[in-house]
């Protein structure tokens, strides 16, 4: 359902930007894409140097339920219990907080390696960003599209009406579709 109102959402997204001020609220306000490789490197590192882990995947990897960036620091929902719960981490300040207790979770996973390396810049929320200059970026996320089964990576706006918006993009930043959420 998502991707099939990415037209319309993309064209609702670009009439939005054309009637937007040039000025963008989000100069003094970025998301913390930059720390999203070191934040799944410590949890890795944290899993790893736990002497009967929490997180025992049987895989090489560890499994991802979602990863996303604000602008003050990074959550990471790690699958545990072949994806029966999830382990909530917070990254902040170049440190990795104490883990949430597991909760009860389902759907689909991501592993890092299929992550594109490059969404570690703000290239890849600024088209959304210049596109609503009146909306405020809120988070980027990295997820598995259950329906579809493939990786996306949204921005979630809020405009000043509270509403929010997910603008899908390319690691390149480029708009792909969107969706009104809530």
């Amino acid at each position: 359902m998502r991707f099939r109102v990415a037209t319309l959402s993309v064209a609702l997204l670009l009439g939005v930007a054309a009637c937007g001020d040039e000025t963008s609220k989000q100069t003094e306000l970025l998301l913390r894409v930059d720390l999203i490789d070191d934040a799944v490197k410590a949890v890795e590192a944290w899993n790893d140097e736990q002497p009967s882990s929490l997180i025992d995947t049987g895989e090489d990897e560890l499994e991802y339920f979602e990863i996303n960036a604000t602008p003050t620091l990074v959550n990471i929902y790690v699958a545990a219990s072949d994806a029966t719960k999830a382990i909530a981490f917070i990254y902040r300040e170049g440190a990795l907080e104490e883990p949430a207790q597991p909760e009860t979770a389902s759907g689909s996973t991501v592993v890092w390696s299929d992550v594109d390396p490059d969404i570690d810049n703000a290239s890849v929320y600024e088209k959304v960003v210049e596109a609503l200059p009146e909306s405020t970026v809120s988070r980027f996320v990295i997820a598995r599209d259950a329906e579809f089964d493939r990786l996306t990576y949204r921005v979630v706006m809020v405009s000043d009406l509270g509403g929010e918006f997910a603008a899908y993009v390319e690691p390149s930043g480029k708009i792909i579709g969107g969706d009104l959420l809530g």
